[in-house]
């Protein structure tokens, strides 16, 4: 056999267990600065390669960027750093982030057609709408959303299993307008005050989990139009004209179902009853109308870390790389803390974008404690888990030593028998039968080269 063959046979057998790393065999990023290296954003970007930073320093820049590589746009300060736009910034590529950043003015602040993606620390004000969502696993997380003027500061649309988490927005038309097949979200620990018409707004949209959020002096409260399984508690209702609307009365004229979702444990500022045990749940429900109630409405406010409306975030230091970049962002969408009778789980999760495409970053997962940290590329599943009490824990990790974690607990009832073969075994079965193809490939090609 010819030393040619054998090392076309090494090589396959050595990309059949690296096919998970190949994909980080790109160069190092690079921090490209604007002004100094180039003098508009968008200059920057249709000079960058996908990972590398675009550290913006001070200034106010009057343009449109459109991101199409997979990029970090990092301003030096957030105050400082102001981009004045007009049509917005449109994010098109996956795995872009954008955080210290001023967008000012603009028919969209951002509008973000991607996945994967991570917009954090951002002040957006004077737009007509603020961010425009249209993608999956996106993380919208502690931005400023001020004076939106004819629509939401953060419109989710046709978009599926995004976070956002930890924004405040006031004096705004609209608060979070969750619309158009938006399902499986999560929104969380956001701050909505003095919204003209809605705080939150739930139209065509199911399986959204709204958590944790402080809900205040708007017109509406939450409303829910043709929207059910939507999990809505933990929120502080306070002080809104209208606390929570279901009015579905032209919605059901077209012969639809009624919504139904789950309203629990919220605190309303309006609730009269009594808590004669002392359990900080009240006596009677919070009715809001005769197809929806609170059975345990909270007498006391839930706690919500706010992002200050007007005092500036910590920002990095004014150096082309910052030193202070936001916090990783990680929540485990399921497994849930429930009982399960299925032996095989969804293990979902939000993650940064930070996290996804960079060399020495990634995502790991550990069962039960072990401590044992399995290596994946996205969502998985935990198979073939045993009846009885489990854990799962999730670490993101950027590369440059940062890493956040989380842990859910939850248990498996008495599930069917089910077999799975290994990922692992599959992989060297393939590689086996190509290998035995190209044996008998390179037998005959030698035997046709053989001199009659």
């Amino acid at each position: 056999m010819n030393r040619s063959f054998v090392a076309l046979f090494a090589f396959l057998l050595l990309s059949g267990s690296c096919v998970t790393t190949a994909y980080y065999a790109a160069g190092e990023p690079r921090t490209i600065v604007v002004p100094d290296d180039y003098a508009s954003i968008q200059d920057a970007i249709d000079n960058a390669l996908d990972g590398d930073t675009i550290f913006i320093e001070k200034g106010v820049y009057v343009e449109n960027p459109v991101v199409d590589k997979s990029v970090s746009l990092v301003g030096e300060d957030r105050a400082a750093t102001v981009i004045d736009v007009t049509a917005g910034l449109k994010v098109q590529k996956d795995g872009v982030t954008i955080t210290g950043l001023t967008i000012y003015d603009g028919y969209d602040g951002i509008s973000l057609a991607a996945n994967y993606c991570n917009i954090s620390g951002n002040k957006i004000t004077n737009a007509t709408h603020g961010i425009v969502v249209r993608g999956y696993e996106n993380s919208i997380s502690g931005n400023i959303f001020e004076s939106i003027g004819l629509s939401s500061a953060i419109q989710l649309n046709f978009a599926n299993r995004n976070l956002i988490n930890k924004n405040y927005i006031v004096s705004c038309v609209e608060g979070i307008q969750i619309w158009q097949n938006s399902n499986n979200n999560t929104i969380t620990e956001n701050t909505i005050t003095n919204c003209k018409d809605t705080a939150i707004n739930f139209q065509y949209s199911n399986d959204n989990v709204i958590v944790g959020n402080n809900i205040s002096r708007s017109g509406l409260g939450t409303s829910i139009y043709g929207s059910s399984n939507n999990t809505i508690f933990n929120n502080n209702y306070i002080s809104n004209a209208i606390q929570f609307s279901a009015n579905e009365d032209y919605y059901l004229s077209f012969g639809y179902n009624r919504s139904v979702n789950t309203i629990n444990q919220n605190y309303w500022s309006d609730y009269n009853g009594t808590d004669a045990n002392g359990d900080g749940i009240g006596d009677t429900p919070y009715v809001i109308d005769e197809n929806n109630q609170d059975n345990n409405p909270l007498m006391t406010p839930v706690a919500v870390t706010e992002v200050p409306s007007h005092s500036p975030l910590p920002s990095p230091s004014p150096s082309p790389i910052p030193s202070s970049a936001p916090p990783l962002t990680l929540f485990i969408l399921s497994p849930a803390n429930t009982t399960y009778t299925a032996e095989d789980i969804p293990l979902t999760f939000v993650v940064d974008a930070r996290v996804l495409g960079k060399l020495h970053a990634g995502v790991d997962y550990s069962l039960d404690g072990s401590g044992n940290r399995a290596y994946i590329l996205g969502n998985t599943t935990l198979p073939s888990l045993p009846e009885g009490s489990h854990c799962v824990t999730v670490y993101a990790y950027d590369g440059t030593g940062n890493e956040v974690s989380e842990t859910v607990y939850f248990s498996v009832g008495a599930p069917e028998p089910f077999s799975v073969v290994p990922v692992a075994v599959a992989s060297v079965a393939v590689v086996a039968v190509v290998g035995v193809g190209l044996l008998v490939y390179y037998k005959k090609h030698k035997r046709g080269a053989e001199p009659s």
